[in-house]
């Protein structure tokens, strides 16, 4: 500072103006003066729960009483000043006892520091304590202190909570399983099964993959409806939550006191909104198997669209292989000239073409037959549309044969041709190796080892938990 009087009363009288706005400011600060409601005997127990080990009494204490003292002192250095001041202008004091007592009042002015730097620090620990208490008035953050009441159960707070994430969007974590997730995985599923290609393969063959096709896309089906279903008529438990997150919304904005005093019972609705669920949870336990669902439909999926097609691809056409149409024929035709049966239509077949009618021989048998099985794409269902559809079928392949002879025999062998190469495709697929498989949370699956599931064993769990999330 300069070393002239009236400099140094200039600038005092700007430190003690910037002095009093700061003490006026934090007296009317409005969290500062909630402190001043708050009964700590009765609040002591909540803010060791809620982490709040500061000495807060104390701090309120200095926050009244320090600003009247520090404003005293202003006051009183204000007068003096404005009493050399005048002096000064009256010339009724000597420069040097002007200047020494100046320099007095800047010695006093330069202890105000240090109360008002105590000041602001007991403020602050007042202002951070209610932050951190308001910080934690969230739905979330209030579950560990609902789990310490004693009517409170803590495992079915924590499974209430868990079934509460995983079906509400706005609680999920980033990672890991969810009802959206779910929802949305099912969709995609669904869209890549109906995208597989048969084509290449025999009618038959492709009817048997097509058919597992089916199962999964109506898996996936099944999960979308269950999940919609849910979401349209939510349960009441999960309404009793989102009320109590409005109250914990609403009381961050109470006053402090307000918070204080409402905040235990708030706690404990959290608690039970979430027992509450927990029951319900309960009841919804087939949720828990949906992303092992998933992933079982994962797996069908990769098996399906990848190695299993193309191995039966290799196999039809493998000369010697029990799928090659051609060796299906090969080994049935002969049956049906042989035996007692077989003699008496090789007899009536030679005395139709004496007679020259249309017959049909071993080799024309086989080539038929090849055609039917390359063809056919019936071999699922036992309604009345699909009876119709096979029957229309093998009429149209035997078009020209003399009924009923031998038009009725060679339907029945068709029909049983048929059925022995789709039992043959069948066995085989249901046989078929998975290209993986892990033991995920289904605790079914715990004996089973890694790489022993067949696709049929897979398909009929799919099927059965199909089952489960059928919606009413």
């Amino acid at each position: 500072m300069s070393d002239t009087p009236q400099a140094i009363i200039a600038q005092l009288h700007s430190v003690l103006q910037t002095t009093m706005t700061a003490i006026n400011s934090l007296m009317a600060n409005e969290e500062l003066r909630q402190w001043d409601r708050v009964n700590f005997e009765k609040a002591g127990q909540l803010f060791e729960a809620f982490g709040l080990t500061d000495n807060y009494k104390k701090a309120l204490d200095v926050y009244k009483s320090a600003p009247k003292e520090i404003l005293r002192q202003v006051e009183r250095l204000e007068n003096e000043l404005q009493s050399l001041a005048l002096d000064l202008k009256r010339r009724g004091i000597k420069p040097e006892a002007a200047l020494a007592l100046a320099k007095r009042l800047e010695g006093e002015c330069d202890l105000l520091g240090g109360p008002l730097t105590a000041l602001k620090e007991q403020c602050s620990l007042l202002l951070a304590g209610q932050k951190k208490l308001r910080e934690q008035l969230t739905f979330t953050a209030l579950i560990p202190q609902a789990k310490k009441y004693k009517e409170i159960h803590a495992d079915r707070v924590d499974e209430g909570y868990r079934f509460f994430c995983f079906v509400n969007e706005s609680h999920q974590e980033e990672a890991g399983p969810s009802l959206s997730r779910c929802q949305a995985r099912a969709a995609k599923l669904e869209q890549k099964f109906k995208a597989i290609e048969t084509k290449g393969l025999p009618g038959l063959a492709a009817a048997v993959l097509e058919h597992q096709v089916y199962v999964a896309v109506k898996a996936a089906d099944q999960i979308k409806a269950y999940i919609e279903d849910f979401h349209q008529y939510p349960p009441g438990e999960l309404e009793k939550i989102a009320t109590v997150i409005q109250q914990t919304e609403k009381l961050r904005e109470a006053e402090l006191a307000a918070v204080i005093q409402n905040l235990p019972e708030v706690t404990l609705a959290v608690g039970n909104a979430l027992s509450a669920l927990y029951n319900r949870a309960k009841a919804l336990r087939q949720m828990e198997l949906l992303p092992v669902f998933l992933k079982h439909l994962d797996l069908l999926y990769a098996t399906i669209s990848g190695p299993l097609r193309e191995e039966i691809k290799h196999q039809i056409l493998k000369s010697d292989s029990p799928l090659n149409p051609a060796t299906v024929a090969a080994e049935k035709v002969p049956d049906f000239f042989l035996g007692v049966q077989g003699f008496v239509r090789t007899l009536k077949l030679l005395f139709q073409s004496l007679t020259g009618q249309k017959s049909i021989s071993t080799v024309e048998l086989q080539d038929k037959a090849v055609a039917v099985l390359n063809s056919c794409h019936t071999y699922y269902g036992t309604t009345e549309s699909d009876l119709t559809k096979l029957k229309n079928f093998l009429e149209n392949q035997l078009d020209g044969y003399n009924q009923p002879f031998p038009y009725d025999a060679l339907f029945q062998f068709m029909k049983n041709l048929i059925d022995t190469y789709g039992t043959r495709l069948e066995q085989y697929v249901n046989n078929y190796k998975l290209v993986e498989f892990m033991v995920m949370e289904d605790r079914s699956d715990k004996n089973e080892a890694k790489g022993k599931m067949t696709v049929g064993r897979l398909v009929a769990k799919i099927e059965s938990w199909t089952d489960q999330f059928e919606v009413y």
